[in-house]
């Protein structure tokens, strides 16, 4: 015989599973969902030592990601954010999921993965376009003259 305390568990699990999840597309969900930016935001450092995954996947994944906004947020838990032209239509809670769950749902909503992109390729690419971008700055900075 199940003890009172069993059966509500199991209740309440069986109304979860009717529920569905984020995933389950039987409203048309995501046959009628729009958007036109996905943003990918979390807390950074030591305030993800609880979330390793996230910590991970902010560290070494996130770069690969070109068309993935990626954001630090000062409040809240790592989350997907879908914007349709400039305004938020739906969040994504993701603090629980693996590195591995995020690189199969960014593939899954088209997001391309290029490994060639880092943080430190994109450092020096941002530097590389500062001083293109400040040439004059950058030759007096270091004496250069036009000699055209």
């Amino acid at each position: 015989m199940l003890s009172v305390k069993s059966t509500i568990a199991f209740i309440a699990g069986c109304a979860c599973l009717a529920n569905g999840s984020h995933f389950d597309d039987s409203k048309g969900l995501f046959t009628n969902h729009k958007y036109d930016e996905i943003r990918f935001k979390t807390k950074k450092d030591c305030a993800l030592d609880n979330l390793p995954e996230m910590k991970k996947f902010l560290e070494e994944e996130a770069a690969h990601y070109p068309d993935l906004g990626v954001f630090i947020a000062n409040d809240g838990l790592s989350r997907i954010e879908f914007f349709n032209e400039g305004k938020k239509v739906d969040v994504l809670q993701v603090h629980r999921h693996t590195v591995d769950e995020m690189k199969v749902f960014l593939a899954n909503e088209g997001l391309e993965r290029d490994e060639s992109r880092t943080w430190d390729s994109l450092a020096k690419q941002e530097e590389l376009e500062s001083v293109f971008n400040d040439y004059e700055g950058f030759q007096n900075q270091h004496g250069a003259k036009d000699d055209l």
